[in-house]
Parts: structure tokens; C-alpha cells; sequence
């Protein structure tokens, strides 16, 4: 753009501008032409940054899938025992266990990596049944008591049915997928 229509400003008596930190960069991939295109001539704090982004952006993509807003709350509700006597009373946890597959195989693809993804994957999985299993034990214990004092404890317990167990669950997710993560990238 730049080469095309020159860079202007007019500097009145005594006015001075300083430009400094140009970088001259040649585009063999056209990743800055198609930057150039989609911002239709707005501004951006960081180039390299953005250009950094829209490569990544199929990682973005797969990270996002895995929290689909109706497989959430299914699971959500499964992790806390909270299910609807119409629903199964056991979740397949097939659905997130295929998303977060994809997502291992994006970021295999994408950093040209080998990753075991039936060992992440199974990791991953175990670590939403434990969690399932810790809240029927305290539900057992908790939830089904008279008295209200038992009852409180369980507002304290992050994955409890009594605490804001969908929010929690999706900052649950997050952590194991950061956690593995940084097992594959060590790896």
C-alpha cells in the first residue's frame, strides 16, 4: 500500500515528526497483502502480531469447538449429576473427546509435531470422570443432608452442583487442555 500511494503529512513552521523502527520485509507468502485487504486501511497495533494470528487461527478455531454451548451444558450437568430424567443418565463423553482430538491434530499439523492423541485424549477424558465421581461422593455425603450446615460446604467446592459449576467447568477445560499442552510442547 505504502508503494502504491506513498506516505504523507504536512508539517507546518517548527513542526518535526520522528519515524522511526521501519522495516523493510518482502512478501513471498502474501501474508501482508492479505492483511493490507482485510483491514481495508485501518490501523493495527502490530503487524508481525496480526499476521501471527491469522496463522494460528485454525488453532483458534478447534479451541473454541471443543466448548460448543449445548455439549457444555450436557457435560456440565453430567459432571455435577444434576440430569434431567429425560436425558441418558450417563453423558457420552464421545462428543468432547472427538473435538479435543481435532484440536491435538491442528496443533500437530500445525507446529509439525507427533503427538499421541488417544494418550492426551484418555488423560483428558479420566480426568472429567474423576471429577464426575468426586461430586457423587460429595453429593452423596452432602447434597441428600438435613442438615443445612453439610449443605453449605458444598457452595465452598468449586465443582459442586451448589457453585457455578458451568463457568467452572469451562475454566476446568481450559486448564487440562493448557496442561497437556505443556506436556506435548516439553515432549
Amino acid at each position: 500500500m505504502l508503494g502504491l500511494k506513498g506516505f504523507y503529512f504536512e508539517l507546518n513552521g517548527f513542526e518535526h515528526k520522528v519515524l522511526l523502527n521501519f522495516t523493510e520485509v518482502y512478501d513471498e507468502n502474501g501474508d501482508y497483502h492479505h492483511l493490507c485487504e482485510e483491514l481495508h486501511g485501518q490501523g493495527i497495533y502490530s503487524v508481525s502480531g496480526a499476521i501471527e494470528d491469522k496463522k494460528l487461527s485454525p488453532i483458534y478455531s478447534a479451541f473454541e469447538n471443543i466448548f460448543s454451548e449445548k455439549e457444555i451444558e450436557k457435560c456440565s450437568k453430567w459432571l455435577v449429576n444434576i440430569i434431567d430424567s429425560r436425558e441418558e443418565e450417563e453423558y457420552d463423553l464421545n462428543f468432547i473427546s472427538e473435538r479435543y482430538s481435532d484440536f491435538l491434530s491442528i496443533i500437530s499439523d500445525h507446529f509439525s509435531i507427533e503427538i499421541d492423541s488417544t494418550k492426551y485424549k484418555d488423560v483428558f477424558i479420566e480426568k472429567l470422570k474423576v471429577l464426575h465421581k468426586l461430586n457423587l461422593t460429595l453429593n452423596s455425603e452432602f447434597l441428600d443432608s438435613e442438615k443445612q450446615s453439610k449443605r453449605e460446604i458444598l457452595k465452598s467446592i468449586v465443582f459442586s452442583a451448589e457453585a457455578n459449576y458451568r463457568e467452572n467447568l469451562i475454566i476446568y477445560i481450559i486448564w487440562l487442555l493448557i496442561g497437556n499442552l505443556d506436556e506435548i510442547m516439553k515432549n
